[in-house]
């Protein structure tokens, strides 16, 4: 079976058959960049204009959270009087 052309990011089938059932979906081969669906392509354009944030659960260990919660509690206690 030959290769057919997917979506470099999600996968979604850009030629072949299920293309088609694709597109019934709204997903079509980008007109800006051909390695990518619509959808991918809309949503890396948008998101270049905003940075990217991400959070790693090891990037805070337990300790520093329970810092944290109880300086809260003393800012709020303080302030509470």
């Amino acid at each position: 079976m030959a290769n057919k052309k997917k979506c470099e990011k999600c996968g979604v089938p850009l030629e072949g058959l299920f293309s088609k059932l694709a597109s019934v979906f709204g997903v079509k081969p980008s007109t800006t960049n051909p390695g990518l669906c619509n959808k991918c392509d809309n949503s890396s354009t948008n998101n270049e204009s905003e940075p990217k944030e991400e959070f790693h659960s090891d990037e805070f260990s337990k300790e520093d959270t329970e810092e944290k919660d109880q300086d809260r509690k003393e800012k709020y206690s303080e302030s509470g009087d």
